[in-house]
């Protein structure tokens, strides 16, 4: 009757998913059903009646037929397979004798469930350390950009200020109230007690600094109201005026400009003396250069027939 009673339990343990053993402290395993007998055999290559699972896998080396891995705090019995189990313990304490209840649960899907979420961390950790690393140059960018337009608002201011002081000097019939209010401009600019007053279109400005030396300005085609194209057109007519009047002795600087399918072309040339040499980047003229690229452009200084400066941008 006795028997009759158990035979169906342990058919019922042995049907089980998951593995179970029940070891007598002292003495060894007492039971293990089929599923844990499978579980050892695949990660010892032991006979189940010769091996202990649990002592195998906490104490001694697993013989390289499989691994222990540990993933977010929890430890993981790899099978050759790429099964994995996780073992846990229970005490059983009687009267007499102390047991031990180990559990063998197949928990791959969990297991490949945290594998992919940790790799999808540590990735998105990279990604997030590169994009803080962007930002740390993004704002470097920023800064060197701010303070190159600031130095170039402030050689704008001196250029015209130097140019309206030349014609002050050659014309007695200039309007010096004017001139001192400019200088004095200039010099809060200089001493940080003021900023460049940017409202004011650009190429209007250096049209009345070339009207003051002398200088006319020959419009051929219309500048964008784009802010980067016209900021790079103004630059680009302040260096040649400032060519035309310090170099060249002209008085008439020819400005062309074209836009067409995206590009954007500025060519000037002056009627003054012909350079006797390649012209040298210097100053606003690296500016310049600088600048352009910044932007994807390009630029060209010619002197063979006649000093002429070319900005592109945009286009192919």
């Amino acid at each position: 009757m006795k028997n009759s009673s158990i035979s169906p339990l342990l058919q019922g343990l042995d049907m089980m998913p998951d593995g179970i053993c029940f070891y007598k402290d002292g003495d060894g395993p007492v039971y293990m059903n089929a599923k844990m007998k499978a579980v050892a055999e695949a990660a010892f290559m032991y006979g189940a009646k010769d091996c202990f699972i649990m002592e195998n896998f906490e104490k001694k080396d697993l013989k390289g037929c499989c691994r222990k891995e540990t993933v977010n705090g929890r430890t993981y019995l790899i099978l050759p397979d790429g099964s994995a189990w996780s073992i846990k313990t229970k005490k059983i304490v009687t009267e007499n004798e102390n047991y031990t209840e180990y559990t063998a649960r197949d928990e791959t899907k969990l297991y490949e469930t945290t594998v992919e979420l940790k790799k999808r961390r540590e990735h998105i950790e990279k990604a997030n350390e590169k994009i803080r690393e962007y930002n740390k140059k993004i704002d470097s960018v920023i800064r060197e950009r701010e303070l190159l337009d600031a130095k170039v608002r402030i050689h704008d201011d001196m250029g015209r200020a130097l140019l309206s002081l030349r014609s002050y000097l050659y014309r007695e019939d200039k309007d010096r109230g004017s001139l001192v209010k400019l200088w004095r401009v200039t010099v809060s600019i200089l001493r940080r007690e003021t900023v460049a007053d940017v409202s004011d279109d650009r190429i209007d400005a250096l049209s009345e600094a070339a009207s003051a030396v002398d200088v006319t300005l020959h419009f051929d085609g219309e500048i964008p109201d784009d802010p980067v194209i016209r900021e790079i057109s103004a630059a680009a007519i302040r260096e040649c005026l400032t060519n035309t009047v310090k170099h060249a002795d002209g008085h008439n600087l020819y400005i062309k400009t074209s836009y067409c399918c995206g590009a954007y072309t500025i060519k000037i040339k002056n009627d003054g003396k012909q350079p006797d040499k390649p012209v040298e980047e210097t100053g606003g003229l690296h500016t310049l250069r600088k600048t352009a690229e910044r932007y994807g452009g390009k630029m060209k200084c010619g002197w063979e027939r006649g000093f002429e400066l070319t900005v592109s941008l945009g286009g192919e």
